[in-house]
């Protein structure tokens, strides 16, 4: 169960802050700062970063051969994917965090 909450980790932090940088613009745009749009995303980078290298830290620890046990094949090849997702996840809150760096809090 831990290993599938690292492997979907930064899904969770990129549905989590899509939704509150949503709930934020408003009082954003009235105090004329995107300063929140911009520190919601990052802190779900982070997140999401730790949740990448926990995964790595997990396929590390399972070994560097091919495993003859199923059970160890399973848990090394969801932690491979946890870090796949989670990188990708990583590009895809950095690209979340472009439109509030170039635009302003109302546009």
């Amino acid at each position: 169960m831990k290993e599938w909450a690292i492997t979907l980790a930064g899904a969770l932090a990129w549905f989590a802050s899509l939704c509150i940088s949503f709930a934020t613009v408003p009082p954003a745009c009235a105090n004329r700062s995107n300063l929140m749009l911009l520190v919601i995303p990052s802190a779900a980078i982070l997140i999401t970063i730790l949740a990448a290298a926990a995964s790595w830290r997990r396929w590390r620890e399972q070994g560097g051969d091919f495993p003859a046990e199923a059970a160890v094949a399973g848990h090394r090849a969801l932690a491979s994917g946890g870090v796949l997702l989670n990188v990708f996840f990583v590009i895809v809150l950095i690209a979340q965090m472009i439109a509030p760096g170039v635009l302003g809090a109302c546009e």
